[in-house]
């Protein structure tokens, strides 16, 4: 793994805001698998997710809204991908 390390963000076309590629899972899809797709459809790139990192936050939005976020390290693999700009502003 290269030494420089790099986070990937996508501006949202809805909220106009930054973040990080987010989405739910599927039906029969592992986490690893969910947060594959979603980089993909949102940015276009597709990665390699490392094995021995994982990083889960729970959160409260208010008393109702739960929200849980899961953080992998991953790295860009070279097949080539198409952005949604559905999805993302920038």
């Amino acid at each position: 793994m290269d030494e420089n390390l790099e986070f990937l963000a996508v501006k949202s076309k809805l909220s106009n805001r930054w973040g990080f590629a987010k989405g739910h899972v599927e039906f029969e899809e592992t986490e690893k698998e969910t947060a594959k797709r979603e980089v993909l459809e949102e940015a276009g790139i597709n990665i390699n997710i490392h094995d021995g990192f994982r990083m889960k936050i729970d959160y409260k939005i208010n008393e109702n809204i739960k929200k849980e976020v899961i953080f992998f390290l991953a790295e860009l693999s070279e097949e080539p991908a198409a952005i949604d700009y559905k999805e993302i502003h920038e």
